[in-house]
Protein backbone atom coordinates (compact mmCIF):
# COMPACT_ATOMS: atom_id res chain seq x y z
CA UNK A 1 0.00 0.00 0.00
CA UNK A 2 1.45 3.34 -1.06
CA UNK A 3 -0.98 5.48 0.94
CA UNK A 4 -2.94 4.94 4.16
CA UNK A 5 -5.75 7.27 5.20
CA UNK A 6 -5.07 8.75 8.66
CA UNK A 7 -7.90 11.27 8.99
CA UNK A 8 -10.55 12.80 6.77
CA UNK A 9 -13.09 15.56 7.31
CA UNK A 10 -14.98 15.06 4.05
CA UNK A 11 -13.07 13.22 1.38
CA UNK A 12 -13.73 14.39 -2.18
CA UNK A 13 -13.92 11.44 -4.59
CA UNK A 14 -14.08 11.18 -8.37
CA UNK A 15 -14.85 8.44 -10.87
CA UNK A 16 -11.73 6.74 -12.23
CA UNK A 17 -11.32 3.93 -14.76
CA UNK A 18 -7.74 2.56 -14.79
CA UNK A 19 -6.13 0.87 -17.79
CA UNK A 20 -4.66 -1.74 -15.43
CA UNK A 21 -5.76 -3.00 -12.03
CA UNK A 22 -5.28 -0.60 -9.10
CA UNK A 23 -5.12 -1.63 -5.43
CA UNK A 24 -6.71 0.27 -2.55
CA UNK A 25 -4.22 2.85 -1.31
CA UNK A 26 -2.38 3.03 -4.62
CA UNK A 27 -1.33 6.50 -5.74
CA UNK A 28 -2.45 7.35 -9.29
CA UNK A 29 -1.77 10.26 -11.61
CA UNK A 30 -4.40 13.03 -11.63
CA UNK A 31 -3.32 15.87 -13.91
CA UNK A 32 -0.34 17.63 -12.26
CA UNK A 33 -1.19 16.04 -8.91
CA UNK A 34 -2.05 12.58 -7.62
CA UNK A 35 -5.22 10.88 -6.42
CA UNK A 36 -5.46 7.84 -4.13
CA UNK A 37 -7.53 4.72 -4.84
CA UNK A 38 -10.11 4.25 -2.09
CA UNK A 39 -10.62 0.55 -2.92
CA UNK A 40 -9.38 -2.06 -5.39
CA UNK A 41 -10.35 -1.28 -9.00
CA UNK A 42 -10.15 -3.89 -11.76
CA UNK A 43 -8.65 -2.91 -15.11
CA UNK A 44 -11.03 -1.01 -17.39
CA UNK A 45 -13.69 -0.96 -14.66
CA UNK A 46 -15.12 2.26 -13.17
CA UNK A 47 -14.04 2.93 -9.60
CA UNK A 48 -13.34 5.82 -7.25
CA UNK A 49 -10.28 7.78 -6.18
CA UNK A 50 -9.75 10.40 -3.48
CA UNK A 51 -8.90 13.76 -5.01
CA UNK A 52 -6.34 16.20 -3.61
CA UNK A 53 -8.88 18.43 -1.85
CA UNK A 54 -7.15 19.45 1.39
CA UNK A 55 -9.64 17.49 3.51
CA UNK A 56 -7.71 14.24 4.13
CA UNK A 57 -4.41 13.29 5.75
CA UNK A 58 -2.45 10.30 4.46
CA UNK A 59 0.77 8.51 5.26
CA UNK A 60 2.46 7.91 1.90
CA UNK A 61 5.47 5.78 1.08
CA UNK A 62 8.91 7.38 1.01
CA UNK A 63 12.34 5.86 0.60
CA UNK A 64 13.76 4.99 4.03
CA UNK A 65 17.48 5.48 4.67
CA UNK A 66 17.97 7.06 1.25
CA UNK A 67 18.56 10.64 2.39
CA UNK A 68 14.90 11.67 1.92
CA UNK A 69 13.57 13.97 4.68
CA UNK A 70 10.66 16.38 4.96
CA UNK A 71 10.23 19.32 7.31
CA UNK A 72 6.83 20.35 8.62
CA UNK A 73 5.12 22.42 5.90
CA UNK A 74 7.33 21.16 3.06
CA UNK A 75 5.79 20.46 -0.33
CA UNK A 76 5.67 16.73 -1.08
CA UNK A 77 5.65 15.32 -4.60
CA UNK A 78 5.12 11.79 -5.95
CA UNK A 79 7.79 10.01 -8.01
CA UNK A 80 5.72 7.81 -10.34
CA UNK A 81 8.77 5.83 -11.46
CA UNK A 82 9.85 4.74 -7.97
CA UNK A 83 6.39 5.03 -6.32
CA UNK A 84 7.70 7.11 -3.43
CA UNK A 85 7.38 10.62 -2.01
CA UNK A 86 10.03 13.09 -3.09
CA UNK A 87 10.89 16.76 -2.68
CA UNK A 88 11.67 17.10 -6.41
CA UNK A 89 9.27 19.64 -7.91
CA UNK A 90 9.34 18.09 -11.39
CA UNK A 91 7.13 15.24 -10.11
CA UNK A 92 3.35 15.21 -9.47
CA UNK A 93 2.08 17.14 -6.44
CA UNK A 94 0.99 15.00 -3.47
CA UNK A 95 0.45 17.49 -0.66
CA UNK A 96 1.98 19.33 2.27
CA UNK A 97 3.97 17.63 5.03
CA UNK A 98 2.06 17.78 8.33
CA UNK A 99 4.52 15.70 10.39
CA UNK A 100 8.26 15.91 9.84
CA UNK A 101 9.82 12.77 8.36
CA UNK A 102 13.43 11.80 9.04
CA UNK A 103 15.64 9.68 6.81
CA UNK A 104 14.80 6.40 8.59
CA UNK A 105 11.01 6.87 8.18
CA UNK A 106 9.28 4.71 5.55
CA UNK A 107 6.36 7.16 5.20
CA UNK A 108 5.63 10.88 5.29
CA UNK A 109 2.33 12.28 6.60
CA UNK A 110 0.70 14.74 4.19
CA UNK A 111 -2.35 16.91 3.85
CA UNK A 112 -3.53 15.65 0.44
CA UNK A 113 -4.00 18.95 -1.34
CA UNK A 114 -3.36 20.27 -4.86
CA UNK A 115 0.09 21.70 -5.44
CA UNK A 116 0.98 24.09 -8.20
CA UNK A 117 4.57 25.26 -8.55
CA UNK A 118 5.07 28.47 -10.47
CA UNK A 119 8.48 29.19 -11.96
CA UNK A 120 9.25 32.87 -11.37
CA UNK A 121 12.71 32.88 -12.91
Amino acid sequence: MEARLVESVAQLNADYTPGSAVSAGEVVSWGNNVAIATRDIAANTPGSVALPSGTAIYDITKAASAGVTFALGALVFWDETNNTATATVTHKGAGICVKAAVDADATVRILHTPIRVVDTT
